[in-house]
């Protein structure tokens, strides 16, 4: 198998899906290169929502491998971080809640 990356003659000599698991929010390890750019958006995805460190354990062989774009359609952006609206749109209701007829 070429994707060896651990152990005699790989790439590290740890197993580093183990080493990272307790300190990451996400951790995989990339076995196709189909599926490389999708597990770099999802990594990053967990790391800007849950605030955290993300780890992908790349083969050298998937390293070295040319990808197709057109194998892995965009994502868009990850969601905002923010638990509030933005100022403008608290602003925006209270001018409605305001202006509101009482009965």
């Amino acid at each position: 198998m070429e994707a060896q990356y651990t152990g005699p003659g790989g790439f590290q000599e740890i197993d580093q899906d183990a080493f990272f698991r307790p300190v990451t929010v996400f951790n995989n390890t990339v076995h196709e290169k189909t599926m490389a750019i999708r597990l770099v958006d999802i990594a990053m995805r967990h790391a800007i929502v849950h605030r955290g460190v993300a780890q992908l354990s790349i083969p050298s062989d998937i390293q070295k491998a040319h990808v197709d774009p057109t194998c892995c359609p965009a994502e868009g952006m990850p969601p905002s971080c923010e638990i509030a609206p933005p100022n403008a749109e608290i602003e925006r209701a209270a001018g409605i809640v305001n202006s509101a007829k009482t009965l």
